[in-house]
């Protein structure tokens, strides 16, 4: 017959190791909680840029007001939110294109050629860091 150890002295082998994995695992958690708290940041700051803007962003070849466009992309957001865990995969997943249609989105701004939606929302965060 083989004998186990004991309860008693298995934990206090194990104390040590259990200790850590629950630090370390705690650690995950606050730097994971503090990341989409960011995340969510930077997006609303985006949001609230077009919501605000003068420009005139195009969908599908029609033409539409900052806050449609910023709703439309908030829509989008929340549908791939599980898939978003960065500020480029937000521009990627809800600002690129049109997954109807696969045409890329557009942004007309008074005495500013017309650029990618993608591209203008990048080069908004880069002046918003600088």
């Amino acid at each position: 017959m083989v004998r186990l150890p004991s309860k008693r002295r298995t934990s206090r082998r194990h104390r040590p190791a259990t200790t850590a994995a629950l630090a370390a695992v705690a650690a995950l958690l606050v730097s994971t909680a503090a990341q989409p708290a960011a995340l969510e940041d930077d997006i609303a700051f985006l949001l609230e840029q077009v919501t605000s803007s003068d420009c005139t962003f195009v969908r599908n070849g029609k033409d539409h007001t900052g806050a449609e466009a910023a709703r439309h992309m908030d829509r989008k957001y929340r549908h791939f939110r599980d898939e978003i865990g960065s500020v480029a995969q937000f521009i990627e997943k809800a600002a690129t294109r049109s997954l109807m249609s696969g045409k890329a989105y557009t942004v007309r701004c008074p005495g500013e050629p017309e650029t990618r939606t993608a591209v203008w929302l990048r080069n908004l965060l880069d002046r918003s860091i600088d």
